[in-house]
């Protein structure tokens, strides 16, 4: 089940929001709307053909990243603001 929840790229979603939260602190409700934003926007490349041919021909290494689950996914938004959480506090701003 663990495989169904994390994969390569779950390590790089907390990072990426911990630099956002060090740059645009105390705004997490903007930080979830972009997460959100981000996922959808990965669905839809994914499984649009033109797009989808696109990936496979340049980056085909990433092929297993592409069918995420609905876990995964939820996974995913919850790990993007751990990741925004933890730029706050090293930045020093108190939560909410």
């Amino acid at each position: 089940m663990l495989n169904q929840l994390l994969d390569t790229a779950s390590i790089a979603h907390v990072f990426k929001f911990m630099i956002l939260g060090l740059f645009f602190p105390n705004n997490y409700v903007g930080a979830f709307i972009l997460g959100i934003v981000w996922e959808l926007f990965e669905e839809c490349i994914t499984r649009k053909e033109f797009t989808r041919d696109l990936l496979i021909q340049y980056f085909k290494d990433f092929q297993d990243l592409w069918s995420e689950t609905k876990r995964n996914k939820l996974m995913d938004l919850a790990l993007n603001m751990g990741g925004y959480y933890l730029g706050n506090r090293i930045r020093g701003v108190s939560p909410l």
